[in-house]
């Protein structure tokens, strides 16, 4: 997460992926998390797929995991913006749609 505060998104995309393999299926709440930032960290370095696939497990994990962090929500919308420009992209635009109904 470091790496990407300090805008080194390619790096911080390799290392948050390694990190969400390791989370423990038990804490959706940390692998959520994991998902926001590693989706974040994808869209900075313009890998646009990576960052809708990892979002769509971060949803999968809210809605069918129960997690409820306003953390959680909060890094979906940051996310949400990031994508917003890539709209017709191939799936973004309903991916953005997805993201609208959990933050709601």
């Amino acid at each position: 997460m470091c790496r990407l505060d300090l805008g080194q998104t390619a790096r911080a995309q390799k290392l948050l992926a390694q990190s969400e393999k390791l989370q423990d299926v038990a804490h959706s709440r940390n692998r959520g998390m994991c998902l926001g930032r590693l989706a974040t960290a994808a869209i900075g370095a313009g890998d646009i797929d990576h960052s809708a696939d990892a979002t769509r497990k971060a949803i999968v994990l809210i809605r069918t995991a129960g997690m409820s962090s306003a953390r959680a929500v909060q890094q979906l919308k940051i996310v949400h913006d990031g994508l917003a420009p890539h709209q017709r992209a191939r799936g973004v635009g309903e991916l953005l749609e997805e993201i609208r109904a959990v933050v709601a």
